[in-house]
């Protein structure tokens, strides 16, 4: 059947994403476990070379039995004579290292045999005394949770989605019209959603990378480990999610639903957090500062932490690979009367002025040989949830400036200034009441456009430019509604805003919401303050 196929199609793609992303975590601890067992082996070497020259290595190894054996990896430890064919073990405590296999490997650089699942041997021959090879066994049992807690993790997002993709089957004779129908929408929005995991996934991944063997025991570093893995968390939560509302439907969610994720954080308290990871992450990029600067006291929003956290995270990133070898990159917390502003400035190579109006409101990268544009598109998203708003400044050669914009509070409207507005409501009371708050807010002139009917608001909008939208919700023509109407808008509509006597109604709440629309009170037009940005 027609949609018993579709279906498999992201089963297949979800199966294919996990697997890569297994294979990542495998590579990365498995690059790891040859960068500990090598230099486990040649900084020993170096400590006892003064031993070693003067002929007592047995007595140093044995000396040293409890320091090397009480080490994180070093579980064993084996001296052999090359030269003997059998009884050839000078020395060995701890776990136990077949002599055959030291003489397999053993030559005058340090050589690793893997001989289980994050298990290795690390031979070298002895400086000066080439008939004799030190081997040690290294266990990464902190690897195999690792990659284990990411694995069993990828495998529990597959079967959900699995059996999600199963309970959709089952219920196709009964919804065939609708799957039908929302079949090419589906498509879209996982491959959109698979796009930003691969996108998003790769800082934390980056973060994990990046701890050395030095680093790997002081408490900054679990803290940053950690803080990596709850964003990895975070990112297959986010996958869990959008299957869950694709099979229970858009109209069965809440209140609760939507809001539950947000709480009040500080945001001088997470950019600090994300400027000490990323001067971690970036450490070997010695020539690229990060700095604060604060021309206010300690400010807090109501929003998804996480969600916050990432948006910063993939703006930093960008500033990062603006500025390549050298630059400043630095985070700006504004208060203002209604606003609140976060900027990411660079001193990189800035955006060419003619692409500079889609940056964020297509998938656009620019400079980033992989780059998917997904990072920008997806914030802008995320402040207009929040009744927020994105700036981007840029001179070529000079750099970018990003500042998020987000209001105080539910009684500010942040809009763009330099683009139309469009009103659509079939009472023609409200539309010159409607027209005069906004001129009263501007002093400049507003071009704006008012339609009586959504029919007539869509079919100008196929050829329009871009544009912010705001929709009645009780619309008497066509059948539809306003946050219908809001979602067949095209790309144009850049900004939308839902306007009903109906803002307390929680399934009116909720969809909007859901949709990432605000909602204005008809009825309370003149409590709310308008910010132009």
């Amino acid at each position: 059947m027609k949609v018993s196929k579709s279906l498999l199609i992201p089963s297949a793609v979800l199966m294919m994403a996990c697997a890569l992303i297994v294979a990542a975590v495998f590579f990365v601890c498995h690059l790891y476990l040859d960068k500990i067992s090598h230099e486990s082996l040649r900084n020993w070497m170096q400590t006892e070379k003064v031993d070693i020259q003067q002929g007592q290595l047995l007595s140093t190894i044995t000396k040293n039995q409890r320091v090397l054996t009480s080490s994180d990896f070093i579980k064993g430890v084996a001296l052999i004579d090359l030269t003997l064919e059998r009884q050839n073990t000078l020395i060995t405590f701890g776990e136990t290292i077949d002599p055959a296999k030291i003489k397999e490997i053993a030559s005058d650089q340090i050589k690793t045999l893997d001989v289980g699942f994050f298990s290795q041997i690390v031979v070298s021959k002895i400086p000066d005394q080439s008939d004799l090879a030190i081997a040690f066994f290294i266990d990464g049992q902190f690897l195999r949770i690792i990659f284990l807690t990411a694995s069993l993790g990828l495998i529990f997002v597959f079967i959900v989605a699995s059996t999600i993709i199963f309970i959709l089957v089952q219920m196709e004779s009964k919804q065939r019209e609708r799957l039908m129908v929302a079949e090419s929408k589906g498509k879209i929005l996982f491959a959109e959603m698979a796009a930003r995991v691969a996108h998003d996934i790769r800082s934390p991944m980056g973060v994990l990378s990046r701890i050395t063997d030095t680093q790997f025991r002081t408490k900054e570093a679990r803290i940053i480990i950690a803080n990596a893995t709850m964003r990895l968390q975070s990112i297959t939560d986010d996958l869990i999610k959008y299957w869950q509302k694709e099979m229970k439907g858009q109209q069965t969610q809440t209140y609760d639903d939507v809001a539950k994720n947000k709480k009040i954080v500080l945001l001088n308290e997470i950019v600090d957090n994300l400027i000490s990871e990323k001067r971690k992450l970036y450490q070997h990029l010695a020539n690229v500062n990060f700095t604060l600067s604060q021309d206010s006291p300690v400010e807090s929003l109501f929003v998804d932490e996480a969600e916050l956290s990432r948006h910063l995270s993939n703006l930093a990133d960008n500033a990062v690979e603006a500025v390549g070898l050298s630059g400043e990159i630095t985070f700006r917390i504004i208060s203002k009367k209604n606003i609140v502003e976060v900027e990411v400035k660079d001193t990189g190579c800035g955006i060419p002025e003619e692409i500079l109006p889609q940056i964020g409101r297509k998938k656009l990268s620019v400079g980033k040989s992989h780059g998917s544009g997904q990072g920008v598109y997806y914030t802008r998203k995320f402040l207009r949830a929040t009744g927020g708003e994105l700036k981007i400044k840029s001179i070529l050669g000079q750099g970018s400036t990003f500042t998020l914009v987000f209001p105080k509070n539910d009684r500010t409207l942040i809009i763009p200034k330099q683009i139309p507005m469009v009103y659509v409501d079939d009472d023609p009371l409200t539309h010159e009441p409607w027209e005069n708050f906004f001129k009263s807010a501007l002093d400049s002139h507003i071009d704006m456009k008012i339609f009586k009917t959504s029919a007539a608001y869509l079919a100008w909008a196929e050829d329009a430019p871009a544009h912010t939208l705001f929709s009645d919700y009780h619309l008497k023509d066509g059948g539809e509604h306003g946050l219908q109407i809001i979602e067949m808008a095209p790309a144009s509509a850049e900004t939308a805003y839902l306007i009903t006597n109906s803002y307390d109604d929680p399934a009116v709440i909720a969809s909007a919401a859901a949709q990432g629309v605000p909602v204005i009170p008809k009825n309370q037009l003149g409590a709310f303050e308008v910010e132009w940005c």
